[in-house]
């Protein structure tokens, strides 16, 4: 739905302050940040942490669900995190201290060799290979666990998939029960870390 048009001068960029277009996909753009803002039912929806990026080719992302993740058991019970279309999270092991948070786990070059490879797996824009730097990546979630690695797992959601890496750990990564080295991710599924339990649920 697109928005009302004497609204359209009241409206910025929340990130750049800049002039918003109506598009023919019903959603508001930014050309400075290469972003875009979704209208519902009239209203847009200007918040950072939903705005919708371009793809690598300059197209529109389409508009997938959010991906809910629950922390089911484990001393990081209950708490949860999002994921949306092209973001993506380190599951690692925090400190006691919790003061690690909002930190993201430096990767070395094996591993994001590793992520490229496995992921992107040949897929090329403008003749490179794509990188890890295609996804956004979102604060890693660090939990309270012994038995999880500083940097165990990928969770990433990529062109409306979600999907899971194990970054060689050392106890493995887990999905409804069965070990897995990569594996996308259905409504529903459980994952175990460690000793750490997580539940996700697709809101659309």
């Amino acid at each position: 739905m697109a928005l009302p048009q004497g609204l359209m001068e009241w409206v910025s960029c929340p990130q750049c302050q800049g002039e918003l277009k109506a598009t023919k996909e019903g959603v508001l753009f930014c050309v400075a940040c290469k972003l875009c803002f979704s209208i519902v039912d009239g209203v847009a929806d200007l918040s950072l942490s939903n705005a919708i990026p371009l793809n690598p080719e300059g197209k529109f992302v389409q508009l997938y669900p959010s991906a809910l993740f629950t922390i089911e058991s484990g001393a990081t019970g209950g708490l949860c995190f999002r994921l949306e279309n092209q973001t993506c999270r380190i599951v690692g092991r925090g400190d006691e201290s919790g003061e690690d948070s909002n930190q993201m786990i430096q990767l070395d070059e094996h591993t994001l060799d590793l992520i490229s490879r496995c992921i992107f797996q040949g897929k090329h824009f403008q003749g490179k290979p794509y990188t890890f730097s295609h996804l956004k990546r979102l604060p890693d979630v660090l939990m309270k666990d012994g038995g999880i690695n500083r940097a165990h797992a990928l969770i990433y959601y990529l062109d409306g998939k979600l999907g899971i890496l194990d970054l060689v750990s050392r106890t493995g990564s887990f999905v409804n029960g069965r070990e897995v080295e990569a594996s996308f991710l259905k409504d529903s599924d459980g994952m175990r870390f460690g000793n750490t339990q997580i539940r996700l649920a697709i809101k659309n």
